[in-house]
């Protein structure tokens, strides 16, 4: 077996702090994998894509820890950190994004964006002006 890398070593960790104890059948379980490959890849750091994402998803793990170490173990505290660095006005104007489809979130914090849809709640004069009072009271 060829020797294992920087990047290998340090997932391995990784792999064996989320698995937290679990044993390989129970990781295998949870991961809808064989026991024998887990035990292998857990100590060669070389898992296949399809089990780091069932084992991220299943364990609520945070995707970017896993891969490349950096950040919050778990989801929701990467969710969470996410949140605190991000306005008002960006999440909502992501929001209305999403809601639009394919339109730049910016047209939205800037002003230059409604709504046309039936419901009309972006281009409401209230909720406009209330997106740019909370934009300008976090700058």
């Amino acid at each position: 077996m060829p020797k294992k890398t920087q990047y290998e070593r340090d997932l391995v960790l990784r792999l064996r702090d989320a698995a937290g104890g679990a044993s390989n059948n129970t990781i295998a379980h949870v991961t809808d994998s064989n026991p024998e490959s887990v035990r292998r890849w857990l100590i060669a750091g070389r898992p296949p894509v399809y089990f780091l994402a069932e084992l991220v998803q299943q364990m609520h793990l945070s995707a970017r820890w896993m891969l490349t170490g950096s950040g919050r173990k778990l989801f929701e505290d990467e969710r969470r950190d996410s949140l605190r660095h991000t306005s008002t006005a960006d999440i909502v104007a992501e929001l209305a994004r999403r809601i639009d489809g394919d339109a730049d979130a910016s047209d939205y914090r800037d002003g230059n964006c409604h709504d046309n849809s039936s419901n009309g709640i972006l281009a409401h004069p209230q909720v406009v002006s209330r997106i740019h009072k909370t934009s300008a009271n976090r700058l």
